[in-house]
């Protein structure tokens, strides 16, 4: 913490785009006031970069990270050039390299893919330890780089400086062998290449490992429709990753359009877990409960023709029967174990409802920062209660409000997949306040507690401590788009399924993130 500014110097904190950000939001610090001189001397370009008109007002770009707290202070967080976001949350690669540096003679992690979609890669130099482990014992599984790349030595610039381009080239993705033979595997290929933006794609390449994800799985089943003129179902596609098995799955097998639930760890004679509207969204989790629980993921067609026409939203009731119809033939009776994250929790809600409706025992229902909408008179009563301070923290806050849920609204191509898809679950968020019921069931709801820090309207509960009387909460400090996609979840899981089973579940090795409100 600085504290707050001098009365003739004004602080603001902005995002890429230069606009203002809400109190506790963390983006770049500019200054204004009569202390900021006119330009850098005999530096034309350095000027122009550093010494920017926003809004009618000069001020000086510090290439600072920061955020304003509700109480007028400023708090520092380190330099923008060695800070990346990652799955919602902020990054400071020195810390990584510091760590390392205790197992290593040379280091440097960089951050590589574009901003809105990256991954961490670890060069080092002389490595006296398992690199990966050592980070796993010190740091969050977030900050852990999937890829550690061994060097003689750092590549230098001419003038003796880490040559940081350099590592972004060794870091691209490499072709895992094995050329496109077929007509279909070439065309197969190629559509991977054009969605992920690579140059080659091999026969063996995995979709996912390269880079893909739900909503570049979307452009992938239009271009593989467009080119091919099959529709291809997303389980087809969850199910045979590489461009080898896709191309013999589209060749060998019927395309058939009914969701399918799809296995994401090696336990399928163990009690089954069903997560709604995901499927490599919850690799991590699946991983943590391990030996204990066989974990499926469920992507119904319904997803996509929700993303193709966010005008005309299916109800929830109308989803969850679509996940229904998918869970229930995999598994015909209970007792059942289901869940979500975000809009898919709400789904998971109705799901259970609609199994208790049909006489089905439903084990344990999990939520991960699923939120139902508040109604105006919520939102007015919330909002009598705080200072004023509070009240413009929120309003603000409201300006932006999807902030926490869009992982890639900085890309012109996903970004506008990814608004469509919110703003759909939003609308129908909204109508299930309408049909939504109180459930008497055993609940576990786990928040993110940096949407709660940085949102005042946020509810703890999410909206459903009135609904639910046996809501079991935990918060974990995490951003939301982070909850499932690092280590954490699967114990709370675990905990409350043994609490409500009396099952002895006994958890894997894991570095844990700590919980708390």
């Amino acid at each position: 913490m600085v504290g707050s500014p001098f009365a003739d110097t004004t602080v603001r904190v902005l995002d890429a785009k230069g606009r203002t950000l809400p109190f506790g939001v963390v983006g770049e610090i500019y200054f204004a006031g009569k202390g900021v001189a006119r330009r850098y001397l005999n530096q034309p370009e350095l000027s122009t970069q550093r010494f920017v008109c926003i809004g009618g007002q000069r001020l000086y770009r510090t290439g600072d990270l920061g955020r304003l707290h509700d109480d007028g202070n400023l708090e520092i967080l380190g330099r923008s050039d060695f800070q990346v976001q990652l799955r919602g949350m902020r990054i400071e690669l020195t810390g990584i390299e510091a760590v390392i540096r205790g197992v290593a003679r040379q280091c440097a992690v960089i951050a590589s893919g574009a901003d809105y979609d990256v991954r961490l890669v670890a060069f080092v130099v002389e490595p006296r330890a398992d690199v990966r482990r050592e980070l796993a014992a010190q740091l969050p599984d977030y900050m852990v780089p999937q890829t550690v790349i061994e060097l003689d030595a750092l590549p230098l610039t001419p003038n003796g400086k880490l040559d940081r381009k350099r590592l972004q080239e060794l870091a691209a993705p490499r072709s895992a062998g094995g050329q496109p033979e077929s007509r279909l595997e070439l065309a197969v290929a190629e559509a991977y290449s054009q969605v992920l933006g690579l140059r080659d794609v091999g026969a063996d390449d995995d979709f996912f490992a390269l880079g893909g994800h739900s909503l570049s799985a979307v452009l992938l089943l239009e271009a593989l429709q467009e080119w091919l003129g099959v529709r291809v179902s997303p389980g087809t596609l969850f199910e045979h990753t590489t461009v080898r098995s896709l191309a013999a799955a589209l060749e060998h097998e019927p395309c058939s359009d009914a969701a399918r639930p799809v296995l994401l760890n090696q336990s399928p004679e163990a009690p089954a877990l069903f997560l709604l509207l995901g499927v490599h969204l919850y690799r991590e989790l699946a991983r943590e409960l391990e030996g204990q629980y066989a974990v499926y993921g469920v992507y119904a067609d319904s997803e996509l023709a929700l993303i193709a026409d966010s005008e005309h939203v299916p109800s929830i009731a109308a989803f969850a029967r679509d996940y229904l119809d998918a869970i229930r033939k995999q598994q015909p009776q209970g007792p059942y174990r289901v869940g979500g994250m975000s809009f898919g929790g709400l789904v998971a809600y109705e799901v259970a409802q609609q199994l208790r409706a049909a006489g089905e025992e439903v084990e344990l229902l999990a939520m991960f920062d699923a939120v139902l909408p508040m109604t105006r008179w919520q939102k007015l009563m919330r909002l009598a209660g705080m200072s004023r301070r509070q009240r413009v923290a929120a309003t603000m806050r409201r300006l932006q409000p999807y902030a926490d849920f869009l992982k890639y609204q900085d890309d012109a191509q996903l970004g506008s997949i990814e608004q469509r898809r919110q703003l759909a679950y939003a609308r129908s968020a909204r109508r299930y306040l309408r049909e939504i019921r109180p459930y008497d069931g055993a609940v576990t709801l786990v928040v993110s507690g940096e949407r709660l820090r940085r949102d005042p309207l946020a509810d703890a509960r999410c909206g459903f401590g009135a609904l639910v009387p046996a809501l079991r909460v935990h918060t974990l400090r995490r951003e939301h788009l982070a909850l499932v996609e690092s280590a954490g979840a699967g114990e709370l899981l675990l905990a409350d399924l043994r609490m409500v089973t009396g099952r002895r579940c006994v958890p894997p090795a894991l570095t844990l993130v700590r919980t708390g409100a």
